[in-house]
């Protein structure tokens, strides 16, 4: 990690803004192999800020939310961590669904990392809704909105970017004849984007409504 970090450091100088040092520790990290990469990112003298990538966390009963607060914790205590990595794969996992989530409940989530809040790979799993295509959409909107609300609310949202951006893009569609989408909630008409076939669908209004909303109330 140290010679990589130092690599890109010598590389692309400034130019590059943040480094994610670990992504996804869930996936089998220990809590020393964590500490270990930030230290050698640290040691690599970048500039650059250092961060966190994980999933179903921006809602307080994601399936890592709790491990990820206790490693963010540890991380701030040492000096080493700067911002988190949040993905927003939202409505990723089937049992999501039937959780009391929020935009109260997101943004204070958001807030108790206590550290800056990168959005990426911001999505919304249509597989479980139910209705007409209009209908779906519509729902995915709603859901789009109240999310968004969520992450403006938290004050601690820097940036926010998309898993993709068009529907027939996306990991959940291209992946879903694969059994380990399938059993994460993906399908052939997952539609989690906001654009569809180029055309922009009610997610992008959704979000858009979130935002003028937002910059309204603080004027």
């Amino acid at each position: 990690i140290e010679q990589h970090t130092y690599d890109i450091t010598k590389k692309f100088g400034d130019k590059v803004a943040r480094i994610i040092v670990v992504n996804e520790p869930h996936v089998g990290l220990s809590t020393e192999e964590v500490i270990a990469a930030f230290q050698g990112a640290r040691r690599a003298g970048t500039k650059a800020k250092l961060g966190l990538s994980e999933t179903d966390i921006h809602y307080s009963a994601g399936a890592f939310t709790n491990q990820t607060k206790a490693l963010v914790l540890l991380l701030k205590e040492k000096g080493l961590i700067d911002y988190l990595a949040v993905e927003g794969h939202d409505l990723q996992y089937q049992n999501e669904v039937a959780k009391n989530v929020s935009s109260e409940d997101i943004a204070t989530t958001l807030k108790e990392y206590g550290v800056p809040i990168i959005i990426s790979e911001f999505d919304i799993n249509t597989t479980l809704m139910t209705g007409s295509s209009k209908e779906k959409n519509n729902s995915q909107a709603a859901r789009a909105y109240m999310v968004m609300r969520g992450f403006l609310k938290s004050g601690v949202v820097v940036g926010l970017n998309f898993w993709g951006i068009d529907d027939k893009d996306s990991w959940l569609t291209n992946g879903a004849n694969q059994q380990e989408y399938l059993n994460k909630g993906g399908s052939p008409n997952a539609d989690p984007l906001p654009f569809h076939s180029g055309e922009k669908k009610a997610f992008y209004y959704a979000l858009q409504r979130a935002l003028f909303e937002d910059i309204l109330s603080k004027q």
